[in-house]
């Protein structure tokens, strides 16, 4: 016989449907194993009803806090030194690395010197190149455009400047409502 339904219904919290009910005792009256269930489940409920709470002992919530927050610590600083090992691992291998590539240029300092001597002077070149380039097109800029059209020109920035600062102020200031 199945008595998984009679099993849920003697240990459902919300009542039964008399329908339900009906059904539960006729099989209670014809059951032995499931009378003995619910007479277990009566005893066991009446004893968890009738028992006292059982309080913690004084101090208790200290020492779990204090307990807990030890126990964080030691978390955090086992993984500080898990990523300690791990940057300085990092950082041993890069030395590590660099020293090979580096090793060459150990008994004979001429190859770096020379690099060094090749890169500024191609820095200077392309600053001259590009400073000259800028001076070229701003003197053929103001020579081919009239003054009004730049004065026409910096009053719609400056506008569009103050337009900017005001929206940013609007949408960045807190709203005061007055009852």
């Amino acid at each position: 016989m199945n008595h998984r339904l009679f099993e849920e219904w003697l240990f459902a919290d919300e009542p039964l449907e008399p329908e339900q009910l009906n059904l539960l005792h006729e099989h209670l009256r014809n059951c032995d194993y499931c009378t003995q269930l619910f007479e277990a489940w009566r005893e066991t409920e009446g004893l968890l009803k009738a028992a006292s709470i059982a309080l913690p002992e004084a101090g208790f919530t200290n020492r779990w806090q204090l307990r807990w927050a030890a126990e964080q610590l030691k978390r955090q600083h086992r993984q500080t030194m898990l990523m300690l090992a791990f940057y300085l691992g990092g950082a041993v291998f890069m030395l590590f690395m660099l020293g090979i590539m580096l090793l060459p240029f150990l008994f004979s300092p001429q190859p770096i010197i020379l690099a060094l001597l090749y890169r500024l002077t191609m820095w200077f070149g392309t600053g001259e190149v590009i400073f000259n380039f800028s001076a070229t097109l701003m003197s053929t800029i103001f020579g081919v455009l009239p003054p009004t059209l730049w004065v026409g020109m910096g009053v719609a920035l400056a506008s569009l400047c103050v337009l900017w600062i005001v929206t940013l102020r609007k949408l960045t200031s807190t709203r005061r409502v007055f009852a």
